[in-house]
């Protein structure tokens, strides 16, 4: 008795993952395998952005390295510390 009422509800799930497919594919949310480029790569859609654009690549290639240095860590201030000998 469990096992119908699994399948019945794997059956369901099956129909609303194939309707929502159906349903980002004509949204364009997802791309079909063969809608793809010859690579199917991020950057095959983002390649040649700039390409008219110099002055926005440099802008856009200084505000990364901004970024990618202000995730680095601060460098530690070293402290100077001297060993105090006592004679006894």
């Amino acid at each position: 008795m469990a096992n119908t009422k699994l399948r019945k509800r794997v059956q369901e799930l099956e129909r609303e993952v194939a309707l929502l497919k159906a349903i980002a594919a004509k949204q364009q949310l997802i791309k079909a395998p063969d809608q793809q480029g010859p690579t199917g790569t991020w950057l095959d859609s983002v390649w040649g952005a700039f390409n008219d654009a110099p002055k926005e690549f440099k802008e856009a290639m200084r505000l990364g390295r901004e970024y990618r240095e202000a995730q680095r860590r601060k460098p530690t201030k070293k402290r100077n510390v001297r060993t105090r000998h006592r004679s006894v």
